[in-house]
């Protein structure tokens, strides 16, 4: 895939519909349901996951990386999303250029 192609699809799209995604099928704190505008909230890790999806990044491994951004916010540890994993997989192989 092209680098300018692929750079401008995460410029325009990626970013927000991964954003997205962190934020509905992810959501480690709950914002969602507590706090009317917290969209913004896991904007942090768009781009560190973003990354790793385009360097080839399977399910395991991206469970692992959403693991550890729990960690960083401070949580107790916890089972590895491997589903959520699994759908931003997906999402990113259908929709990257």
């Amino acid at each position: 895939m092209d680098q300018a192609a692929h750079e401008r699809w995460w410029r325009e799209r990626g970013s927000g519909e991964l954003r997205d995604l962190l934020y509905s099928e992810w959501d480690p704190i709950g914002l969602k349901e507590i706090a009317v505008g917290s969209e913004d909230e896991y904007d942090a890790y768009v781009g560190q996951l973003g990354r790793r999806l385009r360097a080839g990044a399977d399910e395991e491994e991206v469970a692992a990386l959403l693991e550890h951004f729990r960690l960083e916010m401070g949580l107790e540890p916890a089972e590895l999303p491997l589903e959520t994993a699994r759908r931003i997989r997906d999402w990113y192989r259908s929709a990257a250029p």
